[in-house]
């Protein structure tokens, strides 16, 4: 599809690629909460993935917003896996502070009030 629009689609495979390690962490950490409850080390290891989970509907609107604001789509290849790391680090590091004082994200807040007064319905 890259391709047809007239891009290369290296870059967004490379970064689905990339991100397949984080996700498959994401799964583990979830399929074993009772690992995490009982080592304070990997609570502490874990802590950056689950801020994101937190927020992952935020996250994933400000990274779309920050490839097409930054003009990332349009890097070469060798500059790809540069900004992927740097997106990853600054969604980590954004969600980290964001959760320690708020307990969910700002489209979450939204959505989570949007959607409540379905509950009132019968």
């Amino acid at each position: 599809m890259g391709r047809v629009l007239g891009r290369s689609a290296v870059p967004v495979a490379l970064g689905y690629a990339l991100t397949c390690p984080e996700t498959s962490v994401d799964v583990i950490l979830a399929a074993t909460p009772f690992a995490t409850d009982r080592s304070a080390r990997l609570r502490r290891l874990a802590a950056p993935p689950i801020a994101v989970g937190s927020v992952s509907l935020t996250a994933y609107v400000g990274h779309i917003i920050a490839i097409k604001t930054l003009g990332i789509d349009d890097l070469p290849t060798s500059g790809a896996l540069s900004a992927l790391a740097c997106l990853a680090a600054a969604s980590m590091l954004l969600a980290v502070a964001w959760t320690r004082a708020f307990r969910r994200g700002p489209l979450e807040y939204i959505l989570h009030a949007t959607t409540t007064p379905a509950r009132l319905i019968n």
